[in-house]
């Protein structure tokens, strides 16, 4: 019989629903959710915090969890992707970076042109494609 993956789904909304639901459905993976709610019967819920990153790496490390896929932003715009990795744990998700650019506009436009208002930055790519270049 071949070992199962361990997968940790971190959080307890329908969308962490979905995806345990789904890595649930091979029967070669175990999957946990942390903390995970009531209607989540297809995985092992832990009661477990998404916000508590030693909490979920302690988990992970001693049950040996092969991957962790991380759902709510809140976990992943405080950075528990970056922290999972420096850990040396496989996980799903982007860096602290990516997700506050990606969970507010204001950071998304900071990210992306730092101190360039947004109407110069979009009239210099304007110009820029306009001009035929193929590098900005």
């Amino acid at each position: 019989m071949p070992k199962k993956r361990k997968i940790l789904v971190a959080g307890s909304g329908g969308r962490e629903a979905v995806l345990a639901w789904k890595f649930a459905q091979d029967p070669n993976n175990q999957v946990f959710c942390a903390p995970g709610n009531a209607g989540i019967w297809y995985a092992e819920c832990v009661p477990i915090g998404v916000m508590d990153f030693p909490g979920l790496i302690g988990f992970a490390k001693e049950q040996r969890i092969d991957l962790i896929v991380v759902g709510p932003e809140g976990p992943l715009c405080a950075g528990f992707a970056d922290y999972a990795r420096k850990a040396g744990l496989l996980t799903l998700g982007p860096s602290k970076m990516a997700a506050q650019a990606e969970g507010s506009k204001d950071g998304s436009r900071i990210f992306s042109i730092g101190t360039i208002s947004l109407q110069h930055h979009l009239l210099f790519l304007m110009v820029t494609i306009m001009q035929g270049r193929s590098t900005i």
